[in-house]
């Protein structure tokens, strides 16, 4: 959703179709604090517009403190170069995305989650910028 439109839509009418399915749902989800990641109903509510998907809504509910991992391409492409490298197929978003928290808890439990996943997503982005200027 980086340039201004999402599935062809523009951002702020996925937002207000978004806010609009949250403000209706019984009870409503009026503040940050009434939105639940694991309820399927806000899930549900946020990826039913068309532009609005589950790598979308975990990202939503990172940037209201609740813990996950955005599964963006620099994530996938961080876990598939790592499969790559052990002989192994790449993985979808969702296999990518459960790998990294299973690495996370297993070897740095200490990190929060949503940290480790900027992490990685800053060591992604200093190849790109060096591959870029080769």
């Amino acid at each position: 959703m980086g340039n201004g439109k999402s599935a062809g839509r523009y951002k702020s009418v996925c937002v207000v179709e978004a806010a609009e399915n949250f403000l209706a749902l019984d009870p409503p989800v009026q503040t940050a604090s009434h939105l639940e990641e694991l309820n399927p109903d806000h899930k549900r509510a946020y990826t039913a517009v068309k532009g609005l998907g589950w790598v979308t809504y975990e990202y939503l509910t990172m940037l209201l403190g609740q813990p996950g991992i955005k599964a963006d391409t620099m994530i996938c492409r961080f876990v598939d170069t790592a499969l790559a490298e052990a002989g192994l197929a790449p993985v979808d978003a969702h296999a990518a995305r459960r790998l990294v928290e299973a690495v996370q808890v297993a070897a740095y439990p200490n990190i929060k989650l949503h940290h480790f996943d900027h992490a990685i997503w800053l060591h992604q982005r200093t190849i790109s910028s060096r591959s870029a200027s080769e």
